[in-house]
C-alpha cells in the first residue's frame, strides 16, 4: 500500500477526537509549562497491518509523546503515551512507556489501552498529570523490564492481576508517588538488563518483584520480594555502590533496614497480609531514608 492510498484511509474524525482529548486532558492543566507541540501521522509502509498512527509531542523537561492508529476499519485500538529526554534524540537517548507503568502499578484497573480506548486513555492521562508530574517536569529515567532489546519480555504481562506480583506493584504505587515526589534520578522497576541489584538471582516468574531507586551516584535503595527455600521474603535495603574502571557497577555495600518473611504454606491471606505490612512500612519509612 502506497502513502497516498494509507493517506486517504485515516478516519480524520478519530484524529481529531484523538487531538481533542490529549489537549483538554493533558495540554490544558494548568500549570504545565510547554515548550512546543508538533503533530503529524506515522505511516507503517512495508509492515502488516499497514496502519497510519497520529503522533502529538509535548515537550516540557521531558518529551511527552502520544501516538493512537487512525487507520479506518482498525478494530484494535491501541494509544500509547512514551517519554524521553526532551534534547535532540542521540545514541542511548532514554525513554518508557508510560503505558507499561500504569499496567505495572495499576493491575487492578488494567490501564493497558485494550478494549475502550478513550476510557483507558484518559485514566492514563489523569494519573500522568495529577499523581505523577515529576515524570515529565523533570529529568528521570525510568527502566522497565522487557523494554531492553536485549532482555526477553516476561511473563509478567500476561499473568492474572491477582497474582503475588501484581498485588506487590498495584500496593507499592504509593512509594512510587514518593520517589517521584523527591525527584529521584533512575527508578528501575522489575528489574532490567545489567541491573546492580544483587536480588536478581533470586528471579521467579511468579512471586519475584523488585523496586530500584538509584537517588544519588552511590547509594541506591532496593526494594524487594522473592522466594527462598520454603520462604517469601520482602526486603528494603541501602546499597552504597562502587564502581570499576570500566563502568560497571557492583555492590560495595548492604545495608538491610526492613525484613521480613513468612512461609509458603502458610496460606494465601497470611502472604498477603505480610506483604501489606512490609510495603506499608517501606511507603512509611522512605522519605527518611531519601532525605
Amino acid at each position: 500500500m502506497e502513502m497516498r492510498e494509507l493517506e486517504q484511509s485515516i478516519d480524520r474524525s478519530l484524529t481529531d477526537e484523538f487531538d481533542a482529548i490529549v489537549t483538554k486532558e493533558f495540554c490544558s492543566k494548568p500549570g504545565i509549562e510547554i515548550k512546543s507541540i508538533e503533530t503529524s501521522n506515522k505511516h507503517n509502509i512495508g509492515y502488516e497491518p499497514n496502519d497510519v498512527w497520529r503522533r502529538i509531542r509535548v515537550d516540557l523537561e521531558q518529551s511527552v509523546t502520544f501516538a493512537k492508529v487512525v487507520t479506518q476499519g482498525n478494530d484494535y485500538p491501541p494509544v500509547s503515551i512514551t517519554i524521553s529526554s526532551s534534547a535532540p534524540p542521540t545514541k542511548g537517548t532514554k525513554w518508557f512507556s508510560f503505558t507499561d507503568l500504569c499496567a505495572i502499578f495499576l493491575p487492578q484497573d488494567r490501564y493497558r489501552v485494550t478494549g475502550d480506548w478513550r476510557k483507558t486513555f484518559q485514566a492514563n492521562l489523569q494519573t500522568l498529570s495529577l499523581d505523577l508530574p515529576n515524570l515529565y517536569e523533570t529529568d528521570i529515567h525510568v527502566s522497565i523490564a522487557g523494554e531492553d532489546p536485549r532482555e526477553q519480555v516476561p511473563n509478567f504481562w500476561e499473568q492474572e492481576a491477582t497474582s503475588l506480583k501484581h498485588k506487590f506493584y498495584a500496593s507499592a504505587y504509593p512509594i512510587l508517588k514518593t520517589v517521584v515526589a523527591k525527584g529521584v534520578p533512575d527508578i528501575t522497576i522489575a528489574a532490567r538488563w545489567g541491573s546492580d541489584s544483587p536480588y536478581q538471582r533470586y528471579k521467579d516468574p511468579v512471586k519475584w518483584a523488585l523496586l530500584s531507586f538509584r537517588y544519588t551516584k552511590r547509594q541506591q535503595v532496593d526494594i524487594v520480594q522473592y522466594v527462598e527455600g520454603r520462604k517469601i521474603r520482602f526486603k528494603c535495603a541501602l546499597l552504597d555502590l562502587g564502581f570499576l574502571e570500566n563502568g560497571y557497577g557492583k555492590v560495595a555495600k548492604i545495608k538491610e533496614v526492613i525484613s521480613m518473611d513468612v512461609d509458603t504454606v502458610s496460606g494465601e491471606e497470611n502472604v498477603l497480609r505480610v506483604q501489606g505490612d512490609f510495603l506499608a512500612r517501606v511507603a512509611k519509612e522512605l522519605p527518611a531514608i531519601l532525605g
